[in-house]
């Protein structure tokens, strides 16, 4: 029997934004950054969301490039078929 691969998902999130340097913070935009992440779900908890952007399904199931996104931050989420 084939070995089952875990769930594609593409997730839309709120990223965090620092600004450096002297400036005005009324000129700034403090709305943050909206991001995109499509991967291969690896983990999931109450608190958070682990997408893989690359899995290697053999007798280590290894994943490489690992997103881990704050469930507080998710907006939306849908399954890639």
């Amino acid at each position: 029997m084939a070995k089952k691969h875990p769930q594609i998902e593409h997730v839309v999130w709120n990223d965090s934004t620092e600004f450096t340097g002297w400036q005005d913070p009324r000129r700034q935009d403090y709305s943050g950054l909206k991001c995109q992440t499509v991967g291969w779900v690896v983990d999931e908890s109450d608190k958070h969301l682990a997408l893989a952007g690359s899995i290697a399904p053999n007798a280590t199931s290894t994943a490489t490039g690992v997103m881990v996104i704050p469930k507080s931050a998710i907006v939306k989420r849908r399954k890639v078929r």
